[in-house]
């Protein structure tokens, strides 16, 4: 009996199958880092805009109060987290590293960066792996299919092929008795 890989269907299988495994792991890894830098980008800009924007609100319309989900308060105060020195960096943690530097970069120079402790659960990332679960089997599974009716269509040609051969006079003369065959 025959090793299933040393079938055509087989070896078409793990071909594709490989194929496919390497493009989507090659897609994981540039999505996540891509989507990383992406988010990082996003969550500098949103407190440099609101930064800005407060400090326009406050030079042309003082008079005029703030939306009700900003506030000012005074550096002093106790809502205000403590602030970071260099020597201080074990209190933050280390995905915060990129994003301070990052908004220390955007915001005016002499800007005080303090960050408070982290809120809410951490993300999960159990939903993009089950995304990616669903969407590599149901890959798989195309690939399969497409493998066995490549398979099945190559297999025909074959015995096409075969069939078309078996009828050539010139080739059933060569395989009866080829001494015979020129005259």
């Amino acid at each position: 009996m025959r090793r299933p890989i040393d079938s055509l269907f087989g070896r078409l299988v793990v071909l594709v199958i490989g194929v496919l495994v390497l493009s989507h792991v090659a897609w994981f890894t540039v999505i996540r880092l891509e989507r990383d830098q992406t988010q990082t980008r996003y969550a500098v800009e949103e407190p440099a805009f609101l930064v800005d924007a407060v400090r326009q609100h406050i030079a042309n319309s003082p008079d005029r109060p703030l939306p009700s989900s900003v506030r000012v308060v005074e550096p002093n105060s106790p809502d205000v987290p403590k602030s970071i020195t260099d020597a201080d960096t074990s209190r933050v943690p280390p995905q915060f590293g990129r994003f301070i530097d990052d908004l220390r970069d955007r915001l005016p120079d002499g800007t005080d960066v303090r960050i408070g402790e982290p809120g809410g659960p951490p993300r999960s990332r159990d939903r993009m792996l089950l995304w990616l679960a669903i969407i590599f089997s149901t890959a798989v599974m195309a690939a399969l299919f497409a493998t066995w009716q490549l398979q099945r269509r190559c297999v025909r040609w074959r015995r096409l092929s075969v069939a078309l051969a078996g009828a050539n006079p010139l080739r059933r003369c060569l395989s009866a008795a080829p001494a015979n065959c020129g005259s």
